[in-house]
């Protein structure tokens, strides 16, 4: 809805509360997508898959969020998916781009 800067407060609150939450982070990784702040985006979603998101469940996110959509064939994304060994089934994700 574009309002970030509300979300990130939500965030830093969850996080306070459980700075391991995998959700929390994954969120957290998406809103600095949206804000293009690439460098913390890359930080948190690698925090997420340290904090044990997994293929299936990033696979869901895929499918429900278009905020990844740009990263799809940005080798820095790929490297970190290639990282924590997280298969896609790009094929499956709706409003897909790709050729």
């Amino acid at each position: 809805m574009g309002k970030y800067d509300e979300a990130l407060e939500y965030i830093y609150r969850a996080l306070e509360i459980n700075p391991r939450s995998m959700i929390a982070t994954t969120t957290l990784a998406e809103i600095n997508a949206h804000k293009n702040n690439l460098k913390e985006f890359y930080k948190n979603l690698e925090l997420a898959f340290n904090f044990g998101l997994d293929s299936g469940t990033f696979q869901t996110v895929l499918e429900e969020e278009d905020v990844y959509e740009p990263f799809y064939e940005d080798a820095k994304f790929l490297d970190l998916l290639g990282k924590y060994n997280i298969s896609i089934d790009f094929s499956s994700i709706k409003n897909l781009t790709r050729d």
